[in-house]
C-alpha cells in the first residue's frame, strides 16, 4: 500500500518537478510494491540526481531484499543518479550481492553510503570483488558494518587495483586488527587514487600505526588520514612525525582523542616536525590540561537536583561554548543503535508479567558533553496521594563511565527486569525537547485513567484522561518524526508477543521478547 508521502513523491517524479534532484526514502519502509513504482517513476526521471533509500542512524531495516532487488536492478539501467545512500537498511550479505550487481553494471554512480549494514566479511567481500573492476566510484562508505581481518585483507586486494576511488570510510570497524590494518596500508604503497582514508574508532595501536607511517614514507596521493579515537602511543607519534618528514603531500592527518596515550611526549614529538603541525590535527597539551581541569571542576561543582528532570539539560547550557569528547556506545536497550553526543536513544518497554503487567515506560541514553553516560527512566503511575491523577516517576543516572553503560542500565534502572522493547534513534535536540515535554507534565499534572485513550492522534476516546501507554504514546508523537511511532489501540499495544509494531527491530522478536537481563 503507498503512502501518501510516497503517492506525492511519487507524482513529483514522474511529472519531472524541477526542483526535485534529490529523493529521500530513508523515513520510508520500502515495500517491494513501492520499490517498483519507484524504479518506473527514476526510468523516466533525468533530474534525480541523489536517491536516499536509507540514511546511518535514522533508517531501521527499512527495506526488503525483494524491494532492493528491484532498485538495483532498475537503478543499473540509470544514467543521472551519480550518489545513492543505503546507510542503516541492514541489507546483510545477500543484500550486499545486490549492491555489488549494481556496481558492475552501472557506469555512472560516484557515490555510494553502506554504513551499519552488517555487511561483516562476507558481504565486504562480495562489494570489494566488484569494484576491483569498478571505473567510476569515487567515494565509498562502510562506516560500522563488522568488518574483521579477512574483510580487511580483500578491501587491501582492491585498493592494489581500483584506480578511481578517491575516498574510503572504514570508521568504527574495530575487529580488522593488526593483520587486516597492516594489509590495508600496505596496499596504499601501490594506489596513486585514493587522497581520503577514515580508520576513525578502529583500534589501531602502536603496531598497526609502524605500518601506516612506513606507507606514509612512500605514498603520494593521500591527502586526508583520520585517526581520531584510537590507541595511538608516543612510538605511533614518532613513526607519524618521522613520515611526516618526509611526506609533503599528506595535508591532514587527525588525530583527536589519541591525547591520553599519546602523552605529553608524544605531542611534543608531533609538535616540532619541521612541516607538520599545521597539518597534525588534535588538542596541544595545554588545552587538553585546561580541558581536564575545566571538566573536573564542573563535576566536583556540579549539584545533581532531585527530581529535576532536564538536570542534564543544565551541563550542556552553561557549557555550551566548550569542546564536546567524543564517545560512541552501543544503546543497551537495542545493541546494534549507536549513542554519541549528537544521536541519543529512546525505547518504549513493556512489562510482560510481575507486579504491573503491561505497564508501559519510557527509557532514554544519552551522551553528555563530557563523554559520559545518561541513562533516565519515566514512569507514568496512578498518584495514590490524589486519586484521578498520574504521578510521573523518573529515574537519572548521570557522569556514567561508558564502559558502565550496560551495568547501570541493567541492575540499576532495569533493577533486572524482562521487558519487551522497542527503540529509535533521535537526535540530541530531540532529546531535550522531550525532557521538556515531561517536564511540563510533572508540572500540569495530568489526569490518570487506566483505560484512558486520549490523544491528539486517536479519533476515539473513552476518558479525559492518560495510561501510562497513551501517555508514552504522546509524547512520542510530539517529536514530529514520522519513524517513531506507536499503534494507535491499547489492545494491539498489550498483544506484544505476536505485534510487530512492538517486535519489529529484527524477526526474533516476533516469538521472543527483547529481554534486558
Amino acid at each position: 500500500m503507498l503512502t501518501e508521502n510516497i503517492k506525492f513523491l511519487l507524482d513529483k517524479l514522474n511529472n519531472e518537478d524541477e526542483f526535485t534532484n534529490e529523493v529521500d526514502l530513508s523515513k520510508e519502509t520500502i515495500t517491494e510494491e513501492i520499490a517498483i513504482e519507484l524504479a518506473s517513476a527514476l526510468a523516466k526521471n533525468t533530474l534525480v540526481t541523489k536517491l536516499y533509500i536509507g540514511r546511518w542512524l535514522v533508517s531501521r531495516n527499512n527495506i526488503s531484499i525483494k524491494a532492493l532487488k528491484v532498485i538495483t536492478e532498475a537503478l543499473c539501467k540509470n544514467r543521472f543518479i551519480k550518489f545513492i545512500n543505503f546507510g542503516g537498511c541492514h541489507i546483510g550479505e545477500i543484500g550486499a550481492q545486490y549492491i555489488a550487481f549494481l556496481l558492475e553494471n552501472n557506469k555512472f554512480i560516484e557515490t555510494i553510503e553502506l554504513a551499519s549494514n552488517e555487511l561483516r566479511d562476507e558481504g565486504v567481500m562480495i562489494i570489494a570483488k566488484a569494484l576491483e573492476e569498478n571505473k567510476t566510484l569515487k567515494y565509498l562508505n562502510l562506516r560500522d558494518n563488522e568488518i574483521g581481518v579477512d574483510g580487511a585483507q580483500v578491501i587491501a586486494k582492491m585498493l592494489r587495483t581500483n584506480s578511481t576511488l578517491r575516498s574510503i570510510q572504514l570508521t568504527e570497524n574495530h575487529e580488522m586488527t593488526v593483520k587486516g590494518l597492516k594489509a590495508i596500508a600496505e596496499s596504499l604503497k601501490f594506489n596513486h587514487s585514493l587522497i581520503e582514508l577514515s580508520l576513525v574508532l578502529c583500534s589501531i595501536n602502536n603496531l598497526s600505526i609502524e605500518a601506516i607511517g612506513n606507507m606514509l614514507l612512500v605514498n603520494t596521493s593521500l591527502r586526508n588520514l583520520h585517526l581520531q579515537s584510537n590507541q595511538i602511543g608516543k612510538r605511533g607519534a614518532e613513526l607519524i612525525a618521522e613520515a611526516l618528514e618526509k611526506n609533503n603531500f599528506l595535508e591532514e592527518i587527525a588525530l583527536y582523542g589519541n591525547e591520553d596515550k599519546l602523552t605529553k611526549e608524544g605531542m611534543e614529538i608531533l609538535i616540532k616536525v619541521t612541516n607538520g603541525p599545521e597539518r597534525i590535527k588534535m588538542y596541544s597539551f595545554l588545552e587538553l590540561e585546561e580541558q581536564k581541569h575545566r571538566l573536573k571542576e564542573e563535576r566536583e561543582n556540579y549539584i545533581e537536583p532531585e527530581i529535576q528532570l532536564n538536570a542534564s539539560l543544565n551541563i550542556n547550557h552553561h557549557l555550551k561554548n566548550q569542546p564536546v569528547i567524543t564517545t560512541t556506545v552501543y544503546s543497551s536497550a537495542e545493541s546494534k543503535l549507536p549513542v554519541t553526543y549528537e544521536h541519543w536513544a529512546i525505547s518504549v518497554m513493556r512489562k510482560p508479567y510481575g507486579k504491573n503487567p503491561d505497564h508501559a515506560f519510557l527509557v532514554i541514553e544519552g551522551i553528555n558533553q563530557f563523554g559520559r553516560g545518561l541513562l533516565l527512566r519515566f514512569d507514568l503511575v496512578d498518584n495514590e496521594e490524589k486519586p484521578g491523577y498520574a504521578l510521573i516517576v523518573d529515574k537519572t543516572f548521570q557522569n556514567i563511565d561508558p564502559k558502565e553503560m550496560k551495568t547501570v542500565f541493567c541492575k540499576d534502572l532495569m533493577k533486572q527486569e524482562k521487558v519487551y522493547c522497542k527503540s529509535w534513534s533521535i537526535t540530541h535536540t530531540q532529546a531535550l525537547s522531550l525532557i521538556q515535554d515531561i517536564q511540563q507534565d510533572k508540572i500540569k499534572m495530568i489526569k490518570y485513567y487506566v483505560s484512558g485513550d486520549k490523544s491528539i492522534f486517536v479519533k476515539s476516546t473513552s476518558n479525559d484522561g492518560h495510561s501510562c501507554f497513551t501517555w508514552a504514546r504522546e509524547k512520542l508523537h510530539n517529536l514530529n518524526d514520522e519513524r517513531i511511532q506507536l499503534p494507535e489501540k491499547w489492545t494491539d499495544f498489550i498483544a506484544a508477543k505476536t505485534s510487530f509494531y512492538i517486535d519489529a527491530i529484527d524477526n526474533q522478536h516476533q516469538k521472543n521478547p527483547c529481554l534486558i537481563m
